[in-house]
């Protein structure tokens, strides 16, 4: 059986990045070195994001 790695990214990585934030180059290069299927998030954080981001 095959074994991987998924990293659960939690809210405030996602809000890191799409804010701006302190650390949002690091998040950036995070984001860019994980292949989407490594990716995955709770369903708490995809709305929190549409509530917190700048329209």
């Amino acid at each position: 059986m095959e074994k991987w790695l998924v990293f659960l990214l939690d809210t405030n990585i996602w809000l890191e990045r799409l804010l701006g934030q302190g650390q949002a180059e690091v998040v950036a290069e995070l984001l860019d070195t994980l292949s989407p299927s490594d990716m995955c998030m709770t369903d708490f954080t995809l709305p929190k994001m549409s509530d917190e981001c700048p329209r």
